[in-house]
């Protein structure tokens, strides 16, 4: 009788080690926030993601439960240790995050030009005899200070972001030519990484709710590094607390 029922506890054994470990398909049922009643699917508008309840009449999005449909449990994302270049601050409710500005596509064209032209101009000068360079000389060897001078300063040239309970800010330090942006935090559907395939920098992206539909925005351009980039959609999505999901236009890698 022993050796009968030890044969049939290896057999169980043994089915046990076969089964699968994967985990299952997740299926959710949708419930009323309001009452907590089921809602059939009858109720519920899947193109819109939203739904009514029969029992006491409220209209509410399920947008959320479907987005947790496509979040993969088997994929755990890895965590970002903070790059080099990047400080971060908290103080309250508030997100404060600093970063070097990246290096200016137009400053090397100025620069470039500058020099290409000042020098032209200059040596047609050289070559008719004249003893002191055209103006239009002078002012291509002007416009490749700016740049130079940009460039010896570039450790303190900074990007600003600043995350209150209302508000997503956006400053540059010195401008160059951008504008401070401000968002609604209850606005932001989502942040993804968006790498340009001219220059093969990196670019944050944000998707922005409107009146109009969705709108994307590049919230910071030609990050050199895609840890940077990655750190800084982590960070941002976990002080708002938007739950990470793929976008098609964003960087697989």
């Amino acid at each position: 009788m022993d050796l009968e029922y030890k044969g049939d506890y290896q057999l169980k054994l043994e089915k046990l080690k076969k089964l699968s470990l994967e985990p299952k398909a997740a299926f959710n049922k949708i419930f009323c926030p309001s009452c907590a009643t089921e809602v059939p699917a009858t109720n519920l508008n899947i193109n819109d993601k939203i739904a009514k309840c029969g029992a006491c009449n409220v209209v509410f999005s399920f947008q959320e439960t479907v987005n947790n449909l496509f979040t993969n449990p088997s994929k755990v994302k890895q965590e970002i240790i903070r790059p080099e270049g990047i400080d971060l601050f908290y103080f309250k409710e508030e997100l404060d995050i600093t970063i070097q500005q990246p290096y200016s596509g137009l400053e090397f064209l100025m620069a470039f030009c500058g020099l290409l032209f000042g020098f032209l101009f200059t040596m047609i000068a050289i070559k008719k005899g004249g003893s002191f360079p055209p103006m239009a000389a002078i002012f291509f060897w002007l416009m490749t200070a700016y740049p130079i001078y940009s460039w010896s300063r570039h450790a303190k040239n900074k990007i600003y972001i600043n995350i209150n309970e209302r508000l997503l800010n956006i400053e540059w330090r010195p401008k160059k030519g951008t504008k401070d942006q401000s968002y609604n935090l209850q606005d932001i559907d989502q942040l993804y990484i968006r790498k340009n395939a001219n220059s093969g920098l990196f670019d944050v992206q944000m998707i922005v709710n409107g009146i109009e539909g969705q709108k994307h925005i590049r919230l910071i351009p030609s990050l050199d590094n895609l840890s940077k980039a990655r750190y800084l959609e982590q960070e941002i999505e976990k002080h708002l607390g938007i739950i990470d999901r793929e976008v098609l236009e964003e960087i697989k890698a």
